[in-house]
């Protein structure tokens, strides 16, 4: 918002007005003047020293939103027509259960959000208020129960963000729209809270659903065994074979089991890629008779433990799964164990190449984006387009037939472009040119910010350009942080930077290793969750 307190003309009045008007990311779109000299009405005057094609369409009454709101609103609206009961919150959200319809909404709800906050507080949008907050209110506990982090409230102006937030409190829907883990007292308190065993059965599901994409990779055997148990009983369900409360109970089963694993693992003394390798020898060699009463199988425990301990300096290594030579000594490494185990013959050509890949996937994590939603659309890098620096949203503007550096002025980056048919490279070069600079000044100082807390020397740091991981580090004490990191917010850049430290003292990631992690950062685990879910985004 912008104060006219002084007589301003011509120039100078359009450009106080363009500079209170100029957008910044998704939550700024426009500006507010408060005319205290009454100026505006030599706003037309200013206009005449351009000509009028130059300046047609620079002034358009507000009267003309209206329609547009009008017709916003009806879109909106129009997705829950068929709801019987408009304060049936759960028959709400279910009508959003399938991606493509929730994305629909997302759009169109934003294009309603974008209108009132424009209009607002002008008496004539009043009329949409209620209507606006129920859909708000929707699209919150949407978000939550199928945890889709895209129907946040991050591209709504400030005045629609607060209506949405009051109308949680005064309905005391607080805990509907709160995503909270699974295994949480707040998850049972969120269950208790919904009004029928069909609403609860929908919020375990997807829970459930979302903790098995989540943790697939790291015991396939244990995770897809659940999936499919979850899905047998979502069919039941859907051929009317169970009630609600029979399918209920049996989530709620499904759920006691996925929380003894998620402790399992720590219990017999191993880390994510020791225990899924753990599991998956239980496939080959299961626990003998006579030892069933064992809290776990301890001869295949040991030697996941060793097996974990042969692949880890391979993983350490930069970009070693597009190294064949790295892999074939990791192989024969990993057979040399297998058959001094007694592990028979079939088996280990088997388990060899399974036990490597799974080494791959602590690394990469690629496929976990899979639990976030589709990619993004692919980067046009043309004027308009937002991009990320740590963790704020920005605007490009690209200069065609101009030559220089990329400069970020007044939340626009300026990216000058020579032209002709390599535009677009030209553009992301120019693009990825900035990052790569300011991540070089930028990085460096986190670590340093760091190091003393983590115990460690300065170490040498390398700005890289890895494509499947966020950093690493090497026996030489040199830290490499992957340029991208700097788009993501600045505690999640830290999250990466203390990770890569703390490596410098503990080679693995096992116990003792995630304990020095968090004694030098306490919240690391919802850092480390923050980063998984936004990092797909950042990945171009």
């Amino acid at each position: 918002m912008g104060y006219l307190d002084a007589p301003l003309k011509e120039h100078t009045l359009l450009q106080a007005i363009a500079r209170v008007n100029r957008p910044h990311g998704d939550e700024k779109t426009y500006g507010l003047v408060v005319d205290y000299w009454g100026v505006s009405a030599k706003i037309q005057d200013a206009l005449t020293i351009f000509s009028t094609t130059d300046v047609q369409g620079a002034l358009t009454p507000s009267v003309d939103e209206l329609p547009r709101l009008q017709s916003r609103h009806a879109a909106a609206m129009r997705f829950f027509q068929a709801v019987a009961d408009p304060n049936n919150l759960n028959a709400c959200v279910q009508v959003l259960e399938p991606e493509d319809v929730r994305a629909a909404f997302d759009l169109a709800f934003r294009r309603f959000s974008q209108s009132m906050d424009m209009l607002l507080p002008d008496p004539r949008a009043l009329a949409y208020h209620a209507d606006l907050r129920w859909l708000g209110k929707i699209r919150g506990a949407a978000r939550a129960r199928y945890h889709d982090d895209r129907l946040d409230l991050s591209g709504c102006g400030e005045k629609v963000r607060k209506l949405i937030a009051d109308a949680v409190v005064a309905d005391g829907d607080q805990v509907l729209v709160k995503e909270v883990q699974l295994f949480s007292p707040e998850f049972e308190e969120k269950v208790e809270a919904l009004r029928t065993d069909e609403a609860k059965a929908s919020e375990m599901e997807h829970a459930i659903r979302h903790e098995i994409s989540v943790h697939l990779e790291e015991n396939p055997a244990f995770y897809q065994s659940l999936r499919e148990r979850l899905e047998a009983i979502i069919e039941e369900r859907r051929q009317e074979r169970l009630d609600a409360a029979r399918q209920l109970s049996l989530l709620n089963s499904l759920r006691e089991e996925l929380k003894g694993e998620q402790t399992r693992a720590q219990d017999i003394g191993l880390d994510a890629r020791g225990f899924a390798i753990y599991g998956l020898l239980e496939e080959q060699r299961p626990m003998p008779v006579r030892e069933h009463a064992a809290p776990y199988n301890a001869a295949n425990r040991d030697l996941a433990s060793l097996l974990d301990e042969e692949v880890t300096p391979f993983t350490e290594l930069v970009d070693w799964w597009q190294k064949d030579d790295l892999q074939r000594q990791m192989r024969s490494k990993i057979k040399r164990q297998l058959r001094a185990s007694g592990i028979e013959a079939e088996a280990v050509e088997s388990l060899d190449g399974i036990v490597t890949r799974k080494a791959e996937w602590i690394v990469q994590r690629l496929r976990r984006a899979e639990s976030y939603g589709p990619l993004l659309s692919p980067r046009e890098f043309i004027s308009g387009e937002s991009i990320l620096y740590l963790g704020r949203h920005y605007r490009l503007k690209v200069h065609p037939n101009e030559a220089g550096d990329a400069k970020l002025r007044g939340g626009w980056l300026h990216v000058p472009a020579p032209g002709g048919p390599r535009q677009t490279a030209q553009v992301r070069e120019a693009v990825v040119r900035w990052f790569r600079r300011h991540a070089a000044e930028r990085l460096p100082e986190r670590v340093a910010a760091w190091r003393s807390k983590a115990g460690v020397p300065m170490p040498r740091v390398i700005v890289s350009n890895q494509r499947k991981r966020w950093g690493s580090c090497d026996r030489n004490g040199t830290i490499r942080l992957n340029w991208r990191i700097i788009q993501a917010p600045m505690r999640l850049v830290d999250y990466v930077v203390v990770h890569e430290l703390v490596h410098l003292r503990h080679r693995g990631h096992g116990r003792d290793y995630w304990q020095a992690v968090g004694r030098v950062m306490p919240d690391h685990e919802r850092r480390r969750e923050d980063l998984r879910r936004c990092g797909v985004g950042l990945a171009w």
